[in-house]
């Protein structure tokens, strides 16, 4: 028996508005969106964070940097080829208050506030200067 989650594909992704909070296909901020295709697409799990854009201005996206220490996030190296489902951290104006989630082949998921959910080179000029770093869960 085929299941509506063994049907979803990576297209299924791709242009889902942007809202703060989001969680569903309707509309997803960024975490929200690495949930969804974290759990769809690659059977990942990742733990809910709910932040406002007001708390995520405020640093509230160094969650991750700062649970390496947990046993769950491992940081990668960014020389190495990163596994699907990693998740990648961005510096906007000045904050990691990005993230994306690896899809393979240098590209990533995300979701980004004014623009619909879109996959762009992490090699681009834009996000190659912005990516802070890469991490894996692992539960």
């Amino acid at each position: 028996m085929t299941t509506a989650l063994a049907r979803r594909t990576l297209v299924d992704f791709i242009g889902i508005p942007y809202r703060e909070l989001g969680r569903t296909h309707e509309a997803a901020d960024c975490w929200g969106l690495v949930l969804l295709a974290g759990r769809e697409l690659f059977g990942i799990e990742y733990p809910e964070y709910f932040y406002t854009e007001a708390e995520i201005l405020a640093h509230a996206c160094e969650h991750i940097r700062r649970e390496t220490a947990l046993p769950h996030w491992t940081a990668l190296d960014q020389a190495e080829p990163y596994p699907l489902g990693a998740i990648h951290i961005f510096r906007i104006r000045g904050f990691e208050t990005h993230c994306g989630i690896d899809i393979g082949g240098g590209d990533f998921l995300h979701s980004l506030a004014g623009r619909n959910s879109c996959v762009e080179s992490l090699r681009s000029l834009l996000w190659s200067h912005c990516l802070t770093g890469t991490y894996r869960w692992t539960p």
